[in-house]
């Protein structure tokens, strides 16, 4: 094949194409010039109002094609008096109505079928014959559900004389994803609201995320660590903070704590900082979630609790050499509450009464204190914390086996706010001094 016949041959191709396309518009205008076919069929317009309708000069370009290919677009006419002339197969599909449902209705009958107000129905349409193009939303409940739809107005021409066309778009997509674009910024609103309150407080604060970087630390967290920001924000949270032999515990435990909500089962970590030093905090979290309610990130805010943990190791230290003291003491040393409650009581009270510390926890003075000395040694304790002083304070004991323990010593009271709250005892024993005074005073 030549090169003329090659574009003859190409030419015919095309021409054989138009053809075929100008064949089906005829076909589909004969549709519409069929007898009866407004009448018989739910979703065609009559020919006249095809070539009336479509060809108004306000969309004239979009209609060139049938009313009945318009899928997704509901098309409503009225007249001027709110009478429905027609409407397209979208309107008739979505509401399940035929025409005889619908075309030729008056506009109050429209309105009770949808649902409408009548006189905001005529106050719209008064506002389109003045030349208005009025656009609102409304909400549609069908058999599939509840969407909302964009209704635009405008005039046009049908059958030769003035209507308005009523074009409904569903948005119900558009108007969730608006929502929830409106809840994202929303959310990331306040979390930003939140870190920003969180700079410039005296708090521990920062934001790991899913992947294990700092996306966040206040300043506060940098001055205890001496870390500059360019150290800590975009790194990884445990090679910066955590020393290298307990990282991979430390990983598992932020996995763990990823799914299972936010939730660290150890809730005081140390911090390494930049001299080497550990600061340790005491942690709350926050979980920010993902638009699937996945975990993405964790803030977590603390105190430190650094110089608390070492004053109470120097007041741990302290105590254990007291009670050495008070333990490697002769003389027997009890702390009672203002209600008798024994809250100490030193070895030698202990093995010289026969009582174990955990049964002491469960012991009143009174339980100790012989009958027939009780009352005399209540009221000598109660004297005390009034304030009296007694410089030689006696009383008699019966131990766990049933044996009268004297003794003597010295008692103060302790106040805390100018109020007292315990007693304090230092006793030794006397027992065998009053027996060899007993059976001195015998023989002579």
């Amino acid at each position: 094949m030549n090169y003329m016949e090659s574009v003859i041959q190409q030419e015919k191709s095309v021409l054989l194409q138009e053809i075929a396309q100008l064949k089906h518009r005829v076909s589909e205008y004969e549709k519409l010039t069929q007898p009866g076919l407004a009448e018989n069929t739910p979703y065609a317009t009559s020919k006249a109002g095809y070539n009336q309708l479509f060809q108004s000069p306000l969309r004239s370009n979009e209609f060139d094609q049938p009313l009945s290919r318009t899928q997704d677009e509901l098309m409503i006419i009225f007249d001027r008096e709110g009478n429905v002339l027609d409407a397209n197969r979208a309107v008739l599909t979505w509401f399940r109505y035929t025409r005889e449902d619908l075309i030729g209705k008056s506009a109050e009958a429209f309105c009770a079928i949808q649902r409408l107000d009548f006189a905001k129905l005529q106050e719209v349409l008064h506002r389109t014959w003045q030349g208005e193009e009025p656009v609102y939303e409304r909400e549609i409940t069908t058999e599939k559900g509840a969407f909302t739809f964009e209704i635009a107005l405008k005039k046009a021409i049908y059958l030769g004389r003035e209507a308005v066309v009523a074009y409904g778009r569903d948005i119900t997509a558009i108007k969730l994803a608006e929502e929830e674009k409106q809840r994202l910024l929303a959310q990331r609103d306040a979390e930003e609201q939140f870190l920003r309150t969180l700079e410039k407080v005296n708090l521990v604060c920062f934001r790991i995320e899913h992947n294990e970087t700092v996306s966040f630390c206040n300043d506060y967290l940098l001055k205890i660590t001496g870390w500059s920001p360019e150290e800590v924000v975009g790194q990884n949270f445990f090679d910066v903070f955590v020393p290298a032999r307990d990282r991979a515990a430390r990983r598992l435990e932020f996995a763990n704590a990823l799914r299972n909500g936010g939730f660290f089962e150890v809730t005081e970590r140390g911090l390494l900082g930049k001299d080497g030093e550990m600061r340790f905090i005491q942690f709350n979290s926050v979980v920010l979630s993902t638009q699937k309610g996945e975990i993405a990130s964790i803030i977590r805010v603390g105190e430190d609790i650094t110089d608390k943990k070492k004053v109470s190791a120097v007041l741990a230290r302290t105590h254990a050499q007291l009670q050495d003291l008070f333990d490697n003491a002769n003389d027997l040393i009890q702390i009672i509450s203002l209600k008798g409650d024994i809250l100490f009581a030193n070895r030698a009270w202990q093995e010289t009464l026969g009582y174990s510390g955990a049964e002491i926890e469960r012991l009143n003075i009174r339980d100790i204190i012989h009958p027939q000395h009780l009352k005399s040694t209540l009221g000598r304790f109660k004297r005390i914390a009034d304030g009296e002083k007694i410089y030689k304070f006696q009383t008699v004991f019966r131990s766990k086996a049933g044996q009268d323990i004297y003794l003597a010593g010295s008692v103060s009271c302790k106040y805390e706010a100018g109020k007292p709250t315990a007693l304090r005892c230092i006793l030794y024993d006397t027992t065998e001094r009053i027996r060899a005074e007993r059976a001195q005073s015998l023989y002579y």
